[in-house]
């Protein structure tokens, strides 16, 4: 009896020791497998949202950063033109009996006589001329306005390299138009040139401003503006 009660013990305690062992064994190579992928996933899925993060983050910023510079160029367009003043010139200096307004404008640049300057000046009025060149953007050139004629005028390039400065490099281009109404009673019309001979001392009563953007993506979008002349009012 006693033999059979140590080979039962013995069985036992073989059992036990097979059982601990099972359980105290280290992962398989299946399950160290799998936990490396789902952790990859997880951290791919983290890193994939991340980017989204940020590209939305930039586009964000891109974004606010093209407004402000649209309102602030808008801005300084609409001061310059609305302060137009009527600066009255002659053809040449024998003829002083015939006067016009120096506002010339064409569909694609506009040069007058301004209260208003871009470069700061508080006295003075200024000569400004507008227009845009391929690739570079809208440039305004601006001198003082002290000539008499239009022959001294003519003499001076706005669009010289120590004159011109560059406004705005996203504006692919610029075009204006003119509206005249020669008495109160007629309806008026909008015009493609302003040519101050003709008008003589006339001023257009407002000006449209059509600004073609351009973004870094080459996606173009327009702002337009209609701008009143105080002068002509």
């Amino acid at each position: 009896m006693l033999a059979a009660a140590k080979n039962r013990t013995k069985s036992c305690s073989k059992e036990n020791t097979g059982m601990i062992g099972k359980s105290g064994s280290g992962f398989t190579l299946i399950e160290i497998m799998l936990a490396v992928s789902i952790l990859a996933m997880v951290i791919a899925v983290i890193s994939t949202s991340f980017r989204i993060g940020i590209n939305a983050w930039e586009k964000g910023e891109s974004k606010i950063e093209s407004l402000q510079t649209k309102r602030a160029v808008n801005a300084l367009i609409y001061r310059e033109i609305n302060s137009v003043y009527p600066y009255t010139i002659t053809p040449g200096e024998l003829d002083t009996h015939i006067k016009y307004n120096a506002f010339f404008g064409e569909s694609d640049s506009l040069k007058f006589v301004s209260h208003a300057s871009t470069t700061g000046r508080s006295t003075g009025l200024s000569l400004i001329e507008m227009w845009t060149e391929e690739e570079k953007g809208l440039f305004i050139g601006e001198r003082e306005a002290l000539v008499s004629n239009l022959s001294d005028l003519n003499d001076i390039d706005l669009r010289d390299e120590d004159t011109a400065v560059s406004v705005c490099s996203e504006i692919k281009e610029i075009s204006f138009r003119y509206f005249e109404r020669k008495n109160k009673d007629e309806e008026g019309e909008w015009q493609e040139n302003w040519d101050p001979e003709d008008k003589k001392k006339r001023l257009p009563l407002f000006v449209e401003v059509l600004l073609v953007y351009i973004d870094d993506n080459d996606e173009e979008s327009e702002e337009v503006l209609i701008i009143p002349v105080m002068a002509a009012s």
